[in-house]
């Protein structure tokens, strides 16, 4: 369901947060953080939820299956450099907060 709306709704979300990412006046956001991040982030997202959903409907005791552990590493990647490029922790917080909103 809620995997349902973020994939109808990817574009306009992606747009929203760059838009917000790109209006902070200090430091910028690197060509590669504004273009790819937030789109990979958001289809993570979608995908673990599409998961949550579909496992919650097996038997109990089943395992599930999720990219948690994708996500985990992409986002460190991504704060590392957003890091490196100046980003103070608040500012990578609140970056991922844009698309949360």
């Amino acid at each position: 369901m809620l995997h349902k709306f973020l994939a109808s709704q990817h574009e306009a979300i992606v747009e929203g947060a760059r838009a917000k990412l790109l209006a902070r006046s200090a430091p910028r956001a690197s060509e590669a953080v504004v273009k790819d991040g937030v789109p990979l982030f958001l289809r993570q997202l979608e995908t673990i939820l599409r998961r949550e959903q579909t496992t919650t409907a097996r038997p109990h005791g089943v395992a599930k299956l999720g990219t948690s552990s994708e996500m985990s590493i992409s986002a460190t990647r991504q704060g590392g450099e957003l890091r490196q490029a100046g980003f103070t922790i608040a500012q990578v917080v609140q970056g991922y907060g844009d698309i949360c909103q």
